[in-house]
């Protein structure tokens, strides 16, 4: 149990020093960097950074000589996943939003515009199976979770039914 506590407490050391480097990577010490050309080629081999196959032409051109061509090749894999995983953290919200919308808007206005019972009736159980099959093939959740989705899904059209009949 210990060693979890200390992993967590050493993540939120990680992010503190981030978001104090901004964008210098010198301030964050957890950040791969050098200076070094023969350095900076073997982190490329390694995959640590990704350097451009230019870049990658210049520095072996460059190794063995007095100077060097590169002030600083930086990693920004922490970064750059960090960044990647609120992206996709944006988008799939912005997917459940979009269904979520559809899910409930669509059989409502279906029951609005044909105003039966038995369209009542069918609309609901229609989406209501169509919901919980979706739910079950996409959502990451276990079966409780699906189930309790379902559940006020079906919740939301049958009170929609009620108040319109």
């Amino acid at each position: 149990m210990c060693g979890i506590a200390s992993s967590i407490r050493d993540w939120e050391l990680m992010v503190a020093y981030s978001a104090k480097a901004k964008s210098d990577p010198s301030l964050d010490p957890f950040v791969f960097t050098s200076a070094n050309l023969l350095e900076a080629k073997l982190m490329g081999e390694t995959g640590l950074v990704h350097i451009s196959d230019q870049m990658t032409k210049l520095v072996d051109n460059a190794i063995g000589r007095d100077y060097a061509i590169l002030p600083l090749i930086t990693a920004r894999t922490r970064k750059a996943h960090n960044r990647y995983v609120r992206k996709s953290e944006l988008w799939e919200r912005l997917y459940m939003a979009l269904f979520g919308g559809v899910a409930l808007v669509g059989p409502m206005l279906i029951m609005v515009l044909y105003e039966h019972q038995l369209t009542s009736i069918l609309t609901v159980s229609i989406c209501v199976f169509v919901f919980a099959l979706l739910m079950a093939i996409f959502s990451t959740g276990g079966s409780e979770t699906v189930l309790a989705a379902v559940a006020a899904y079906a919740a939301v059209l049958v009170v929609f039914v009620g108040t319109s009949t």
